[in-house]
């Protein structure tokens, strides 16, 4: 069960009273007020019902169009998370592959409104240009829609799908030079449930999003129970066919890792903003993955020999009551008996 490092209700009261009282207005008031500084919509109606993202702090629209180029400083910082990540690679000698989660307006380009406004290049293409000896994975191409095939993407939901997850993670498997299985080979099936862009329209009828079965049982060794940033899960599967897999990605990582329990023996997923070295040193994967939406692109990893996830676990650890503190070093230390790397390095940013 992951925790929500929420404030305590003292806190909570305490940021209450502090709160500047406010005037009270009218109704007619409150109206004229909305109409001059109306809230910007974050989602874009598309072609057949189709939505996406708008007015978000990545600027994707601008991105798209040609209007918000890569910076400068996020070229440099680009330029040295490729250069430690080959010097790493060669140190460590686990195969690596940089994988670009596709936006949605990319595999989905017929539908989105701007369709006939896409740049010759965006920022994603300019880091590409970076990378270098790195490998480097953006399967937009692949995630295009098919004949007689669930989509990969689904109308209401800025992220990639389970299917398009496993497409995804099958490219970057590929990358790393493995045998692909098959993504199509799980059972997959929709469901009505409400995605992250059909909130952000009001009155917007909830969509269906695809769903899958998995094909084996996996054991979850390890949780660290944070939500987004700081999510940390060790997953065993002994029937497949490959070694460790370490992932450090953004919210379409999380559904990539779901998608790999097939592939690999051992998955390390850690959701952070970059790659740790220090702890790629304790887990010693065979494999990496780095995966990151194209959007993000503009908001650079940092540089992996001094990032640190245990920066982000301490950070919200911070913010949970004394019990739930103890609690889930409790939990942790019973973690320990099989993942005790793991264990011994998070274990000190919560305690």
């Amino acid at each position: 069960m992951a925790l929500d490092c929420a404030p305590t209700l003292i806190q909570f009261i305490n940021s209450l009273n502090a709160i500047p009282k406010c005037k009270a207005i009218s109704m007619s008031e409150a109206i004229n007020v909305s109409k001059v500084n109306p809230m910007p919509v974050k989602a874009l109606i598309g072609e057949d019902g189709w939505l996406f993202l708008d007015n978000d702090a990545n600027r994707s629209v601008d991105q798209y169009m040609g209007r918000f180029p890569l910076p400068a400083s996020a070229e440099r910082a680009w330029k040295i998370y490729f250069d430690k990540l080959a010097k790493l690679r060669e140190d460590l000698g686990f195969r690596f592959v940089q994988l670009f989660a596709p936006s949605k307006e990319i595999v989905y380009e017929d539908y989105y409104p701007h369709r006939h406004q896409r740049a010759a290049a965006r920022p994603v293409d300019t880091v590409i240009a970076l990378a270098g000896e790195i490998p480097v994975c953006f399967p937009w191409e692949a995630l295009r829609p098919k004949e007689g095939q669930f989509d990969a993407y689904d109308r209401g939901d800025t992220h990639w799908n389970l299917l398009g997850a496993a497409i995804g993670g099958v490219e970057a498997v590929k990358a790393l030079g493995l045998a692909a299985h098959d993504p199509y080979s799980y059972k997959y099936y929709r469901k009505v449930r409400a995605g992250d862009l059909d909130s952000k329209i009001e009155g917007h009828p909830i969509g269906e999003q695809v769903f899958a079965k998995w094909n084996n049982v996996v054991e979850i060794s390890f949780d660290s129970e944070f939500t987004n940033r700081g999510r940390i899960i060790v997953l065993n599967n002994p029937d497949a066919a490959h070694g460790t897999l370490m992932i450090f990605g953004d919210s379409f990582g999380n559904r990539l890792q779901l998608m790999l329990r097939d592939v690999f023996r051992r998955i390390v997923y850690v959701h952070g903003h970059s790659v740790d070295a220090k702890f790629i040193a304790i887990v010693k994967p065979d494999y990496i993955i780095s995966e990151m939406v194209d959007r993000f692109v503009v908001n650079p990893p940092s540089d992996p020999t001094e990032f640190s996830i245990l920066d982000t676990i301490r950070e919200k650890a911070g913010k949970l009551t004394g019990d739930m503190r103890e609690a889930l070093v409790a939990r942790y230390i019973a973690s320990g008996a099989k993942e005790p790397d793991v264990v011994n390095y998070l274990l000190p940013a919560i305690q």
